[in-house]
Order: structure tokens, then sequence, then C-alpha cells
């Protein structure tokens, strides 16, 4: 089911036409209900899959940027939507001080407003257009600087060997082009 956002009318089937208004809202799952509780699995789970991470390292030690991302953005929404005190979400957390809990929704807030950096997700759209840089000419290193990418970020990558074979496959058939190209000029 589709609603027109600003008449609130149900449309008909999707079609091309209609996506490419920004005033067309997909309801197949409805938006949150703020008014009634959260459940606090809930929103653990939806910050885990809003960072691409497993729901269960939220709890565990690790510093990983991207875990401590989605644990900071955890930390927020168990907060901001639940009414659990600070040591309580601290104790969901693998037994963390309420201390660590107001710095983790510091640092969340500050990732949002833009002051601290944000790690990179991978998404398809990422990895459609790393690939695509790739098939472009560009040599991985290139292919890291445009998407701002650090060795860790490469690493996450889901399709990380897929390209890796990818981009040295690439490189081969470059090198042996630029071989037969100088063979070609050395002949009269």
């Amino acid at each position: 089911m589709f609603i027109d956002a600003f008449t609130g009318e149900e449309t008909g089937p999707i079609t091309r036409a209609k996506t490419d208004r920004s005033y067309v809202v997909r309801l197949d799952h409805p938006p949150l209900d703020m008014l009634s509780g959260c459940s606090w699995r809930f929103l653990l789970q939806l910050a885990a899959r809003r960072w691409n991470v497993d729901g269960e390292q939220l709890a565990g030690p690790s510093r990983d940027q991207l875990v401590c991302a989605a644990r900071h953005h955890a930390m927020w929404l168990l907060r901001t939507h639940t009414r659990m005190t600070l040591p309580r979400i601290g104790k969901l957390f693998g037994g963390r001080d309420h201390t660590t809990v107001i710095s983790g929704i510091d640092a969340h807030i500050e990732r949002v407003a833009g002051v601290r950096p944000s790690p990179f997700v991978w998404t398809h759209q990422a990895v459609r257009r790393y690939s695509r840089l790739l098939v472009d000419g560009k040599t991985v290193a290139a292919a890291d600087k445009a998407l701002g990418l650090g060795l860790t970020d490469r690493w996450r990558c889901p399709r990380r060997r897929e390209l890796m074979r990818q981009a040295m496959g690439l490189s081969r058939q470059r090198l042996v082009l630029s071989a037969l190209r100088r063979k070609a000029e050395v002949r009269p």
C-alpha cells in the first residue's frame, strides 16, 4: 500500500513515475509507533541492523569502530525511547558503568551532529560503486580513496574477496593490454 504524504490518500500500485516523486511513502511496514513502549530487544536489533553488525556484539568487549558506533546508537535509542535508567542500560551492554553509557550517548549525538566522524558502513550501493570504480580502471588504492576507506573498512566488506579477485583480474588484464600496445608500437 502506498500513501501520498501530502493528501493522505491511498495510491494504486507502484510505478516508476510514482517512485520518482519524493512525496510517495511506502507503508508495507508501518513506522514505529513511539507512543507505545518499544521493546529494548527491538531497539538493540534496530541499531545493530543500521550499522550492519551482529546484535550479540553490542554487549561484547569489541572496540571496533563499527561495533562501538552501533553500541552508542543503541544506548541512545534505549535512553530516548524507553524509561530505562543509565545503570540498567549499562547492564544490558555487558555490565558497563553508567558513565560509559553517558559517554556513548554523547558520542552518538556528536556523530549525528557531524562533530565526530562516522565509520564507513558497507551497503549494496557502496559495494556496487566500489566495483564500478575498479571496472572503470581505478586501482584499489584509488577506489579506497574515492570512497574514503581505510584498511579496516576494506576488510569489513562482505564481498571483499570477490572484489579483490576482480581487481587482480582487471589489473592483469591491463598489464597484458599495455604489453601488447608496447609490442605493437615497437613493430614498424
